[in-house]
């Protein structure tokens, strides 16, 4: 792994799921063993973006990973303040949907 200093037009400045971009990141290379139907779905989608592999790739990781860790926070904010249970008959009461 080796440190990068973002390009000056802030375009390698991430931002992570606390919302706060990374000034400093730290690069980190993975091989992976894709199965070939796959790989030819990952590189026509990037060719219709227009981008290359590679950067089509690490923008779906990092897209997924945020998406991910942001709901595993949630889900633990959740968990450690639990609510009271309402049962589906309850909602419905609340909401105005049972006559």
């Amino acid at each position: 792994m080796s440190w990068h200093q973002p390009e000056a037009n802030g375009l390698d400045a991430l931002p992570i799921a606390s919302g706060k971009p990374i000034t400093y990141r730290q690069i980190m290379t993975v091989t992976l063993d894709i199965p070939a139907e796959i790989e030819a779905e990952l590189v026509a989608a990037a060719r219709a973006q227009g981008v290359p592999v590679s950067d089509y790739v690490r923008d779906f990781i990092l897209e997924r990973y945020q998406e991910d860790t942001g709901d595993l926070r949630i889900a633990s904010e959740r968990l450690s303040d639990p609510q009271p249970v309402l049962t589906s008959s309850e909602l419905r009461k609340r909401l105005g949907l049972d006559d």
